[in-house]
């Protein structure tokens, strides 16, 4: 990507892509207008999806957390502003405490603001003309990454096509990454006894997609079978199985099983005690703290199963590490 000992331009931008979210209940009209092509949505669904972020929004500011504000935006801006940080620190140590802060972290997000167009403006305005692009999602889908730097590219075409920009590769399997997942599946081990971890399942949870993107070659689930396999050789959990969620509510096929499949099979199995690690979330947000913890979490204690989420990255400092080597390496 970038290495200290190679020129580069005076100021470097590292532009991070996410998918947004609602800062207050009354952006979520407007944020479900943009995640379903500009079309408004239904009475229905917005009374649907208002119902859930209230209880996001209540329960993170009874908690302290994030003083309302939706937890995914605002987490990514804080992971930008500690990357930031973590940048320029490392700056310093490797070519000389005098040099000033060389990086500079922005965040584009594709349904909530700064969009990733003003995010562009914001760049040029500064007058950096070189960019270093991040996507968010741990594993690469067209879906996702893809329609991203489709976006992206688009707005660079159109606000200042010299622009020199470099795309990070999705982080998935980075070393350091795993490294971070396993704290946190650590973390959330010790919240069985020793008993209870001698019947004990690790569902890995990521966000489902279409199978016929898979059977197109999407490199997906091939990805997140990596990222499995890589936290196993490191630590070997004997007992686990992949899941999915958020699947669309349209007919076509996703990929499968569902959590709630899952914890079934896992429920006759004579199984007692499950720890959900999600994956492919890696800041708090609705279908973490609503699904999973409401949804999923209700669904098996109802079976009389102990049911504990890993917390997601979030912050972590493991996290914020990773980051910076996957944007430097």
């Amino acid at each position: 990507m970038t290495s200290f000992n190679q020129p580069t331009s005076e100021l470097t931008a590292v532009l991070l892509l996410s998918f947004g979210g609602p800062r207050s209940l009354d952006e979520i009209e407007s944020f479900l207008t943009s995640i379903i092509g500009g079309r408004k949505p239904s009475p229905e669904q917005l009374a649907k999806v208002t119902e859930r972020y209230k209880f996001i929004l209540r329960s993170t500011t009874e908690n302290g957390l994030i003083g309302g504000r939706s937890p995914l935006t605002e987490i990514t801006l804080q992971q930008a502003k500690l990357l930031e940080g973590k940048l320029n620190l490392l700056e310093k140590k490797y070519r000389g405490m005098n040099r000033s802060g060389s990086y500079r972290v922005y965040v584009g997000f594709r349904h909530s603001q700064p969009t990733i167009e003003e995010s562009v403006k914001e760049i040029v305005k500064n007058k950096i003309t070189q960019v270093i692009v991040l996507n968010l999602a741990p594993y690469y889908s067209k879906v996702t990454t893809g329609v991203y730097l489709t976006e992206l590219n688009r707005a660079i075409k159109t606000i200042q096509p010299t622009v020199k920009m470099l795309i990070a590769e999705n982080f998935g399997n980075h070393s350091l990454y795993i490294s971070a997942l396993i704290e946190k599946i650590e973390e959330g081990l010790k919240q069985f006894s020793s008993q209870e971890r001698e019947n004990l399942h690790i569902i890995f949870s990521v966000h489902s997609i279409p199978q016929k993107l898979i059977d197109q070659g999407d490199p997906y689930l091939e990805q997140v079978k990596a990222s499995i396999e890589s936290i196993l050789k490191i630590s070997a959990y004997p007992r686990w199985k992949l899941a999915f969620q958020s699947a669309g509510s349209d007919k076509e096929k996703w990929l499968e099983p569902e959590v709630k499949e899952v914890i079934d099979e896992l429920t006759k199995k004579g199984v007692k005690n499950i720890l959900l690690v999600p994956l492919s979330f890696i800041s708090d947000n609705i279908e973490t703290l609503y699904d999973i913890d409401i949804v999923y979490k209700k669904y098996a204690e109802e079976k009389g199963l102990k049911f504990v989420r890993t917390d997601c990255l979030n912050t972590s400092p493991k996290f914020i590490e990773a980051l910076s080597n996957i944007i430097l390496e």
